[in-house]
């Protein structure tokens, strides 16, 4: 599960403040690293490409985790940016 903090540190710093958080729920999903999908020279970029697939970390960086849901997706409801009580950590 995605701590309220994450997904808030998130959207402030890629997102500029903008967007809407919500609780969803889901059984199935994949976490994948998006520090990897940066700027690279084709080789390097398809050894990360093919580590991002795999759910490996990035090497030599802080790990900027992303999560991708398998439908069905339920959505529970919209979190409030500063409501740290509506997700569970």
């Amino acid at each position: 599960m995605v701590k309220l903090s994450r997904a808030s540190h998130f959207q402030t710093h890629f997102c500029q403040g903008q967007g809407i958080i919500w609780q969803v729920e889901a059984e199935h999903y994949f976490r994948a690293d998006m520090s990897m999908l940066s700027h690279q020279t084709v080789l390097v970029f398809s050894y990360l490409a093919n580590s991002y697939w795999l759910s490996q970390a990035a090497p030599h960086t802080s790990s900027i985790w992303e999560v991708l849901l398998v439908p069905p997706v339920k959505v529970l409801q919209r979190v409030q940016h500063h409501d740290t009580s509506a997700i569970p950590s």
